[in-house]
């Protein structure tokens, strides 16, 4: 089945979504949809989701029923339990030692030396190098 769905040929097409109202999942409040989705290659899969509304609509749990040209067909759940709000250790978003930050990707390209092109300059002094 794996490789049936790597070879889906891009994205799909949502034919129809359902709001099939609210349920309790691992005790979040969850908004429960349907959408039935077909993709380029001729498959379709009908996903349920539950999204939860206290993390923003994420998705705790996901139930797809596929059905393949071929005549497979199945159905794969997931579910996420167990889920901590945290926010992240600060040192993630620090600059490691030996590291320099740079304002644009010319100056990664030129390691610094160039700056912007982007800046603007006063008027009459502008020049492409610096």
């Amino acid at each position: 089945i794996g490789s049936l769905l790597k070879n889906r040929d891009g994205k799909p097409k949502i034919e129809k979504k359902e709001d099939l109202g609210a349920e309790t999942v691992d005790g979040q409040e969850c908004k429960k949809i349907s959408a039935l989705m077909k993709f380029p290659n001729g498959m379709k899969s009908n996903v349920t989701a539950w999204l939860a509304q206290s993390l923003k609509g994420f998705p705790i749990k996901i139930a797809a029923d596929f059905n393949t040209p071929q005549g497979i067909a199945g159905t794969n759940t997931t579910t996420f339990t167990n889920i901590e709000k945290t926010e992240p250790d600060e040192a993630l978003f620090s600059i490691p030692k030996g590291y320099v930050k740079y304002k644009n990707l010319v100056e990664v390209a030129t390691e610094g030396k160039l700056g912007s092109r982007l800046e603007k300059k006063p008027a009459g002094k502008r020049k492409l190098f610096q």
